[in-house]
């Protein structure tokens, strides 16, 4: 709808603003339960417009919360499964994708949280990050990591298999 939604870490929230810059609503706060955060840090929006947030594991919860479009909480998942989570990307089927800067992962949860895969590890190879930071998908559900330490991008299918990098 042409809103703009904003992972706040300072004030530990989330804000949504219309396209021109107003406020329109936040949610969150300082915690760990359902709603919370510690430190959110990435998020994603679905095609419903539901918000997915990472809170980050160093100085979070390590989980994902997943919100409806109005910022009441829907379900939290993730917790334990990540070494130091970070960007999150929807595709256009809903399946949410994680990078894990702390395991050299990706992880890929369906839409309600349920891990359907995990990608990569921790290495140098073709398939392999060390650091995986950025991600993003493709119009055809091609997955790019953006594999900081390893110093290139690397693109896979939905699937997670390695189809080629750059850098």
């Amino acid at each position: 709808n042409g809103n703009l939604i904003v992972a706040d870490m300072g004030n530990v929230r989330i804000q949504k603003l219309d396209g021109s810059g107003s406020f329109l609503a936040r949610w969150g706060g300082d915690g760990t339960g359902d709603g919370q955060f510690a430190r959110p840090f990435g998020l994603a929006v679905d095609g419903q417009g539901n918000v997915f947030v990472v809170d980050d594991r160093i100085f979070g919860s390590g989980r994902v919360q997943k919100f409806d479009n109005e910022g009441n909480f829907l379900v939290v998942f993730g917790r334990g499964l990540f070494g130091d989570p970070g960007l999150i990307e929807v595709d256009a089927l809903g399946n949410v994708y994680v990078a894990d800067y702390g395991r050299g992962t990706v992880l890929k949860f369906d839409n309600d949280g349920a891990l359907l895969a995990t990608f990569g590890g921790s290495g140098r190879g073709d398939g392999q990050f060390r650091g995986p930071q950025g991600i993003a998908v493709d119009g055809q559900g091609n997955l790019y990591v953006v594999d900081s330490s390893n110093a290139r991008v690397q693109k896979l299918n939905s699937s997670g298999q390695y189809l080629l990098q750059w850098g």
